[in-house]
């Protein structure tokens, strides 16, 4: 079978298979979206932090409970107390939390030490040990064993408040827990502080992170406020969990993306319409972005299995790199005719795919970032470019081959073009006046700016949401004392035994320090070690023998010393197989090299991490954990390592361009370098620091201003038609990135300001690097 040669094929043909293929390409996207939804998962935007195995499962542990979780606490005024648990029952039969969440139930929260301690020991009993004692032992036999347990919580020993019928666990309970506390109502605890009285409500999503979920989430809990008003109009609705801020992230993204898109849109139409007066090449120019767009989230969503909205909102940016590929064709049709295969595969085919795959290198450069949703922004990018190289080439010659004379507007920018100076060597002996001050004042900006760079990364600032969500999320921590997630201690050991005992050693360092606030939520407030068994033991029956007599004396009957409980020892793997377990469970690492446990800590704050670092450098077997140091030295090492990929990308270019261009290459690299440069020094100006994505948005940046260099060396008309097609694409990705700046996460801003910015200086300089 002989196979056709592509170029005998009809122009048409080829154009209506790449329609088709478009069409088909947006059907299947918008299939998925329905069945799929768009990621919303802002973990998914934390860059990935590798370090060692503790460290990595940890996060992974910690972070499962994170992602999934939503705690809801209903606060009613103090004056409803005594009516608190029926307008709680009503509260919670009439509103109809997300189809998708499932509550949980209390038995199986894993909070602080006060909620674990109060939660697992109703219904079931501490151990397995327990158990067999309990359902031997008469009631005078429990009352020894009560007296036996005044301070020792949390050891094998605890009576559980369903077997102390003499109320000796419930009075030591009222004594020994804070003010702010949780005590017993039916199916859910509730929590007595500011004022008010709190109902706490838990729930579970194994897949929040999607556009429907979040809306859901959003509209319950609007009407759960709703709902707590109608029994007290001071009542309060607090949410917290990290499926809470993604509903919220995914409000405003929402929001800001079909903003942006749509003044996109109108921007690149109103510029094409400035610049051409026709139709048609308005309606080719906005085609080839939209089927950039279409294509580049199809083939994000085929490589990763979905489609982020971080991603889909930055790739706006695609838009513009769009349009100026296909505003470089029409520039290039002004005053010319090319109505011939062979021409549009000439000016198309070779100079359009020289930009295209400049783009797309550049673009491959971001994939190192460590960063998933930057990963998903390099093939964006990278499919984007594809599709609007494909269709500039196939689809714009069908809809508009002939010659474009030039509008008014063109010819406004031509007039202005001349007047422009020239930084050009054969000019500068005749007149230095223009050239030697404007460089000058260019040399100063940068000198200046560069001098000012600071350097500055903070991992939670990636993404910035709703300031009165911060406070909620700082005044729920507080009520709960919920221990932190991203700042915890790491205790390894070789056998189980030495493990538990490095932990026990960290809580009595840390009340030596007396670190305020700080309260720990660790393995051993549950089954301690062996040793301190042995010794608690001891303690215990000393200070039974000392109370006996007068106690006896005090009841009139002989209380059985309960030394029969040490009769068995309940192995520490016995115990992690036990219901006992389950709330601290999660806690405990199995490891090549042995065993390790997380100690979560609550209370913790920016003031005494210094003092906890340090601690965990004291002690053998210890480290700490700070997930936000840790992400942002990964940060900074990888800004380091992009710089070095500037410079390397910079030196190739130009070495590349030095081939075809000889010495006239300066004048094709020099406007996008100093484009970034002045960029860097004008924010540094304005007090901006230098971050990852500053990098990474000058790379972008170079390279799409290196692209309308290359275009504007290679017009072959006059220096007023170059000036059009840099003026033009330009623009083009002026108006796509300087929206971006609208956002409100921190990244995306300064991904916006710094490409703008690094645009306008280099359609600023590339006509000032002409020929005298």
């Amino acid at each position: 079978m002989r196979i056709p040669n592509p170029f005998s094929i009809p122009w048409k043909t080829l154009s209506w298979t790449w329609v088709f293929v478009l069409f088909f390409i947006f059907c299947a996207q918008i299939h998925f979206l329905v069945k799929r939804d768009i990621n919303t998962d802002l973990m998914t935007m934390a860059p990935n932090v590798a370090i060692d195995d503790a460290r990595t499962q940890a996060q992974n542990i910690l972070s499962t409970n994170l992602d999934n979780r939503v705690l809801f606490l209903v606060g009613f005024s103090q004056s409803y107390r005594s009516d608190f648990d029926s307008i709680f029952e009503q509260v919670q039969s009439q509103w109809r939390p997300p189809a998708n969440y499932q509550k949980l139930l209390w038995e199986t929260l894993e909070i602080n030490s006060h909620l674990d301690f109060y939660r697992s020991i109703s219904p079931r009993l501490m151990n397995v040990e327990d158990q067999r004692i309990i359902s031997l032992s008469n009631n005078q036999q429990l009352l020894g064993r009560a007296v036996a347990t005044f301070d020792s919580v949390g050891h094998l020993s605890l009576i559980p408040k369903s077997e102390d019928p003499f109320g000796f666990f419930s009075d030591w309970l009222t004594k020994r827990l804070p003010k702010n506390t949780f005590l017993p109502t039916g199916h859910s605890p509730k929590l007595f502080a500011n004022n008010k009285v709190w109902g706490v409500l838990l729930y579970q999503n194994h897949n929040p992170n999607n556009i429907r979920s979040a809306r859901r989430l959003l509209e319950a809990t609007q009407e759960l406020q709703t709902l707590v008003k109608q029994f007290d109009p001071n009542a309060e609705v607090l949410v917290h969990g990290l499926a809470y801020r993604n509903a919220l992230f995914v409000e405003s993204a929402l929001r800001e993306i079909i903003a942006i898109t749509i003044f996109t849109v109108l921007g690149i139409g109103m510029v094409a319409w400035l610049m051409f007066k026709r139709k048609a090449a308005t309606f080719g120019i906005l085609f080839t972005a939209a089927s950039s767009y279409i294509a580049a989230c199809s083939a994000t969503t085929i490589v990763f299995g979905s489609l982020h909205l971080w991603t889909a909102l930055v790739g706006t940016l695609i838009f513009g790199m769009s349009a100026a590929m296909a505003g470089a064709y029409y520039c290039l049709c002004q005053n010319e005719k090319y109505n011939t295969l062979k021409s549009i595969q000439n000016f198309l085919a070779t100079r359009l795919g020289i930009a295209a795959f400049i783009g797309m290198v550049t673009a491959a450069l971001l994939f190192w970032a460590p960063h998933y949703t930057v990963k998903q922004l390099t093939i964006f990018s990278i499919a984007g470019l594809m599709s609007a190289y494909l269709t500039s080439v196939l689809i714009l010659p069908y809809l508009y081959n002939k010659s474009i004379p030039e509008s008014d507007f063109v010819r406004h920018l031509s007039n202005l073009y001349q007047k422009l100076p020239i930084l050009s060597a054969d000019r500068w002996m005749y007149n230095l006046a223009n050239s030697v001050t404007l460089s000058l004042v260019i040399l100063f900006v940068i000198i200046g700016g560069f001098w000012q760079v600071h350097f500055s990364h903070d991992v939670r600032n990636l993404v910035n949401f709703n300031l009165q969500q911060r406070e909620v999320e700082t005044q729920v921590e507080k009520l709960l004392a919920l221990p932190s997630t991203n700042r915890y201690f790491i205790v390894n050991g070789a056998t189980q035994e030495l493990t538990l005992m490095n932990e026990e050693a960290l809580q009595h360092a840390l009340d030596r320090r007396d670190i305020p606030g700080v309260d720990l939520h660790c393995i051993t407030k549950w089954f301690p070690s062996q040793t301190r068994q042995a010794t608690v033991e001891k303690a215990k029956q000393e200070a039974f023998a000392r109370i006996e007599e007068p106690f006896e004396n005090y009841l009139g009957f002989d209380v059985p010393n309960p030394r029969y409980q040490t009769t068995e020892t309940v192995t520490f793997d016995d115990w992690y197989a036990s219901p006992a377990s389950r709330p601290v469970r999660h806690l405990w690492m199995t490891l090549p090299e042995g065993f390790a446990s997380i100690v979560q800590i609550a209370g913790i704050s920016d003031n005494n991490i210094e003092d906890l670092t340090h601690l965990s450098q004291t002690m053998s077997g210890l480290s700490f954990v700070n997930t936000d140091a840790d992400s942002n030295q990964l940060l900074t090492e990888y800004r380091t390592l992009y710089i070095g990929l500037f410079f390397l990308m910079a030196v190739v270019y130009c070495t590349l361009t030095l081939f075809y261009f000889g010495l006239s290459t300066w004048r094709v690299v020099f406007p996008p370098v100093l484009g970034v440069a002045l960029a860097v020094a004008v924010m540094s100006w304005l007090g901006l620091p230098f971050k990852l994505f500053t990098i990474l948005s000058i790379v972008l940046a170079f390279g799409m201003g290196f692209n309308f260099s290359l275009l504007v060396a290679n017009a072959s008309k006059t220096d007023a038609l170059k000036f059009t097609i840099t003026t033009f694409a330009s623009w083009m990705g002026i108006v796509s990135s300087v929206l971006l700046m609208a956002c409100q996460s921190p990244a995306v801003q300064t991904l916006g300001l710094t490409i703008a910015l690094s645009l306008f200086f280099t359609w600023f300089l590339t006509p000032l690097m002409r020929r005298a």
